[in-house]
């Protein structure tokens, strides 16, 4: 239902679920309930009522001593406080997300952990630490082969190095390239082939620019967009 857009169904049928595991009693079954509410809320737009949600299950999680789910729930508290702008909350719960889950040996989500931390840095001004996260989490996903996670990842790495190294960010938007290629993804590979083409032409090699950007812009018509 809330796939479909029919939030106030949605919120009905977890409401009903929240009640009858309240009468059972397992509170790691009434935290994902909560979970699941907090991640309606987020898709209603409702941040204030979203972070609410998240920390009730949170609370619950712990007291189950149920540590792969709290940890997913202070990875989702600390989107929430960046959303709001909460900075040192948000890097708070992301930070204790990414102890569990390299604790727990999750990489992929460890990863997660590190781009949320890497964004979060990043609209703090703190340049150097996000670089270091998104490094960190380009190692992770490489470990999991997950192409698209280490895409995203590169190019973030490159657009912070365009603006004032073009040729330095060059290398990294061509590894995003690769994982594209790999994952057979005309979209992504079209959005990148303007950031290798902007990297290309600061770095006055035009001819190379205007292939990529030509390149670019058939991948561009191939996906319909």
């Amino acid at each position: 239902a809330a796939e479909q857009g029919r939030f106030a169904r949605a919120d009905s049928l977890l409401t009903i679920a929240l009640g009858i595991f309240q009468k059972i009693g397992k509170p790691q079954y009434t935290s994902v309930t909560l979970s699941n509410l907090g991640w309606l809320a987020e898709k209603k737009g409702d941040s204030v009522g979203s972070l609410k949600r998240f920390q009730e299950a949170l609370t619950l999680s712990e007291q189950a001593q149920d540590t792969a789910t709290a940890s997913i729930l202070h990875y989702s508290i600390g989107i929430a406080y960046r959303r709001m702008k909460d900075y040192p909350k948000a890097l708070e719960h992301l930070e204790r997300s990414q102890r569990f889950e390299r604790e727990l040996g999750r990489q992929g989500k460890e990863a997660n952990c590190s781009v949320g931390l890497a964004n979060t840095h990043r609209e703090t001004g703190d340049t150097a630490s996000a670089m270091r996260e998104f490094a960190t989490a380009a190692v992770l996903y490489h470990a999991v082969n997950d192409h698209q996670g280490a895409g995203i990842v590169e190019e973030n790495l490159g657009d912070l190095l365009l603006e004032r190294y073009p040729a330095r960010a060059l290398p990294h938007f061509l590894l995003a390239k690769a994982h594209y290629d790999t994952l057979e993804s005309i979209v992504d590979k079209a959005y990148v082939l303007l950031r290798i083409g902007t990297a290309q032409l600061r770095s006055k090699d035009l001819a190379a620019a205007e292939l990529s950007f030509n390149e670019g812009m058939r991948c561009s018509a191939g996906a319909g967009d």
